[in-house]
Order: C-alpha cells, then sequence, then structure tokens
C-alpha cells in the first residue's frame, strides 16, 4: 500500500481480500502513519496464510476495507502469478 495521503482519525485500518470480510488476508493494515509511506500487507495482521500462497487457476476480485474516516489517499500494487499450482 502506498499511502499519498494519511488518512484522518487515530485508528484508521485497512483489510484486503479476495471477495468479502469473509476471505480477508490481512487486517488492520494502519493508514495513519503520514503521507508517502509504502506499507507491506504483512505488516497487518495475517488472517488467511494459505490464501496468500494459491488462489486457483482464474482471476480474482480484490475486496478492501478501510475503517472510518473521511480523508486519505493511497495505491495498492497487487503481484501474483496465475495458475501457480502449488498445491
Amino acid at each position: 500500500m502506498y499511502i499519498n495521503t494519511a488518512c484522518n482519525g487515530a485508528s484508521q485500518n485497512l483489510s484486503v481480500g479476495t471477495s468479502a470480510t469473509s476471505t480477508e488476508l490481512f487486517t488492520a493494515l494502519a493508514l495513519t502513519t503520514g503521507a508517502n509511506v509504502i506499507k507491506q500487507g504483512s505488516t497487518g495482521t495475517i488472517t488467511d496464510t494459505d490464501a496468500w500462497l494459491d488462489v486457483g487457476t482464474s482471476d480474482v476480485t480484490i475486496f478492501t476495507k478501510t475503517s472510518a474516516g473521511t480523508t486519505g489517499a493511497g495505491y495498492i500494487t497487487v503481484k501474483y502469478i496465475q495458475n501457480n499450482n502449488l498445491a
């Protein structure tokens, strides 16, 4: 996550998954650390390690959720190898 404008408030967090809250890959990635900061998803709370390893043979929609806040901006970069078949 590249944070180019920090979120307002004391505890603004980002969660990322593959479709909904039940598939979150990580939660609680703090977004209030300042502007022009790069944060790795692994600095959040990892909730489903297996989902990071192999998402299958088809494209996956990325789900994001932030806690309440009215300001802030950033970019998420996702790198993956499709059909890696780690099983």
